[in-house]
C-alpha cells in the first residue's frame, strides 16, 4: 500500500496484481506467508526523468502489524553520439 493511500482500515485497491508506485512497480500486491517462510518481491523501475526517486509503502499483515518500507531508484539520461545516418 501506497503511504499516501494508508488508512487505519484495509480495503483492496484494486483489481491488479502487482502495486504501482510510479515509476516502480512491485508483485505480487498480495500473497501469504508461514512463520519462517520467504518469497521473492518482482520490482520494475521505469523512470520518466533523470534524478533520485523513492516511494514509501507499507505492508500490513494480517496479525495486525504494519511496516513501512522504500523502493529506491535513480534515473539516468542516456547519450548516444550520432555517428552514422543511414539512406542515401
Amino acid at each position: 500500500m501506497a503511504e499516501e493511500d494508508f488508512v487505519d482500515g484495509v480495503e483492496p485497491l484494486d483489481n491488479l496484481d502487482y502495486l504501482s508506485l510510479a515509476p516502480f512497480s512491485l508483485s505480487p500486491e498480495d500473497f501469504e506467508l508461514n512463520s519462517e517462510h520467504t518469497i521473492s518481491v518482482k520490482v520494475i523501475f521505469a523512470p520518466t526523468e533523470p534524478g533520485p526517486l523513492r516511494r514509501d509503502f507499507y505492508m500490513l499483515c494480517d496479525n495486525l502489524q504494519t511496516k513501512r518500507f522504500s523502493v529506491v531508484g535513480k534515473g539516468e539520461e542516456v547519450k548516444m553520439p550520432l555517428t552514422h545516418i543511414g539512406g542515401k
